[in-house]
């Protein structure tokens, strides 16, 4: 089955916002903004609303920074040279629309290999929370998604 190039750029665009959102636990600058590590800011609103322990604050930051600094960052760096290549093709060229395809292709993997990375943390994080933390996270982040939603509805 084939997929449409606009498919294929909708899918790479969606999923690449989904992404975005501050949904994952892996670490990421904010840059020249004083805001410091978002991890850190993440991690101490998780401490406040969790009531996490010592220990678990220790464990999550581990995983931030297993994840950060091996998969996170090469899909960081593989997302950079995909729009740096995307800037410098030339809709004039012969093959321009193939340099596209194989852009969008990449891209969707990259969304994809994102997503099961955000998995990953997600689900190491919830090993080191208890049951009860684990409900307290998923009411949380319900209450989120439906201010958010609420917010967005008359758009």
């Amino acid at each position: 089955m084939q997929i449409t190039m606009k498919k294929q750029l909708m899918i790479a665009t969606v999923t690449a916002a989904l992404l975005s959102a501050p949904v994952a636990f892996a670490g990421k600058q904010c840059k020249g903004h004083g805001h410091g590590d978002w991890s850190e800011k993440k991690i101490e609103k998780m401490q406040e609303n969790l009531q996490l322990t010592d220990q678990q604050v220790t464990d999550i930051k581990a995983i931030n920074k297993k994840y950060k600094d091996s998969d996170g960052k090469a899909l960081r760096q593989a997302k950079k040279q995909s729009h740096k290549s995307f800037k410098m093709l030339n809709p004039s060229d012969a093959n321009y629309q193939q340099q596209v395809n194989k852009l969008a292709d990449e891209q969707a993997n990259s969304a994809r290999a994102r997503v099961l990375l955000q998995g990953k943390i997600k689900a190491d994080i919830y090993k080191v929370l208890t049951a009860e933390q684990q409900r307290l996270m998923r009411e949380k982040m319900a209450e989120r998604q439906q201010k958010h939603a609420h917010k967005h509805k008359d758009k």
